[in-house]
């Protein structure tokens, strides 16, 4: 397997959770300066522990995941040597930020967008039930990249941070190799 570099200049930072926000007044009567422009929400892994509503945590991952398709993952072709190892360098000023939390949500869902899990295909019942219903993914508009995100074909997934003027993501996949740390 020959090394896959994906680079990516000015890596979404935010998402846009609202195309317009509703008409507030302030307590003078007038019209907040906010009513009618696009609400967006800042991408941070903090909110994936922190309090953040789900329906608003499952927005930015699903708008993650379509710009990570869409944009970088389409043309990629059918991984098939496995397991592989998958790192992340983000590039950009230093600043007051935890790597870790910087990286979440970029990990998660570009996992899972090299496995096809993009969007579910809509359930259509036509009758209500009290149980579970199991979703598909909808593999045909995304096809997967990978059978699985699972260990057994992604071993290592790595993530650096170096100071730069310049704010990028380079993923780089490789074929995985055991490294003996005795």
């Amino acid at each position: 397997m020959s090394d896959i570099v994906i680079s990516i200049p000015d890596y979404i930072t935010q998402v846009m959770l609202s195309k317009k926000r509703r008409v507030k007044y302030t307590k003078a009567g007038k019209v907040s300066k906010t009513s009618g422009t696009p609400k967006y929400h800042k991408i941070a892994g903090n909110d994936l522990w922190a309090s953040l509503n789900p329906h608003v945590r499952a927005k930015i991952l699903k708008e993650i995941k379509l710009w990570f398709y869409d944009t970088y993952i389409r043309n990629l072709g059918v991984l098939s040597d496995f397991p592989i190892s998958i790192t992340f360098n983000f590039y950009g000023p230093l600043g007051d930020l935890d790597l870790d939390n910087l990286d979440i949500f970029y990990r998660k869902a570009f996992l899972d967008c090299l496995a096809g899990h993009v969007r579910q295909k809509p359930v259509v019942n036509t009758t209500i039930s009290t149980g579970n219903i199991n979703k598909e993914w909808d593999y045909d508009t995304y096809p997967p990249k990978i059978p699985d995100d699972s260990v057994h074909f992604v071993r290592e997934v790595r993530s650096t941070y170096t100071e730069s003027t310049e704010t990028k993501l380079v993923i780089e996949i490789k074929k995985y190799e055991h490294r003996d740390n005795t």
